[in-house]
């Protein structure tokens, strides 16, 4: 059984996600980019802030 049989077997026993546990794999998948991307631009801003 290839990787992708597995994957598509796993998803089908387990149904379609609620709209909460969408949200829920977004926050999980997107929010530590995020995250780090706001504490960049603020340690950027900082930092710039010193210079002048």
């Amino acid at each position: 059984m290839t990787v992708t049989e597995t994957a598509t077997v796993i998803l089908e026993h387990l149904g379609k996600l609620h709209a909460y546990e969408h949200v829920l794999v977004l926050v999980l998948a997107f929010g530590p980019l995020l995250l780090l991307g706001v504490t960049i631009w603020i340690a950027g801003r900082r930092e710039r802030a010193e210079e002048d």
